[in-house]
């Protein structure tokens, strides 16, 4: 797996793992640890592109960026959608897919009805 190309791959891996058998909610705390314990790779940091405005042109879609700026905190609450879930219309199971690190909900795919449930979490 290639992290820089496709870090939502990690996300998704982790979210599979920790909800093998049973949604569990504190999957998304698992995800930092995860990424940190790949980027201690010192080769692997250095190959991340650092996000500028010249930089744009050169970036794909989806890659892992660095960026150096302002974090802002927010007074209130910030909810966002961590998981859709869809119905397979032949079988009636359900699929589900982590949404915390996505900047777009997706619909269905072929034989799915679009979200049939989403599970919102607190942004901390």
């Amino acid at each position: 797996m290639d992290l820089i190309q496709n870090p939502l791959k990690l996300v998704n891996d982790v979210f599979n793992l920790s909800c093998e058998k049973k949604y569990d909610p504190t999957w998304v705390d698992k995800v930092s640890p995860t990424f940190l314990n790949h980027l201690r790779n010192e080769r692997l940091f250095e190959r991340i592109p650092v996000l500028t405005g010249s930089s744009l042109g050169s970036l794909h879609i989806n890659s892992l960026v660095r960026y150096t700026g302002l974090v802002q905190d927010t007074f209130d609450p910030e909810w966002y959608t961590a998981i859709v879930g869809f119905r397979e219309d032949a079988t009636g199971t359900c699929r589900q897919l982590p949404l915390a690190f996505n900047d777009a909900v997706p619909t269905g795919g072929p034989g799915e009805s679009d979200i049939v449930h989403q599970e919102k979490m607190e942004r901390r």
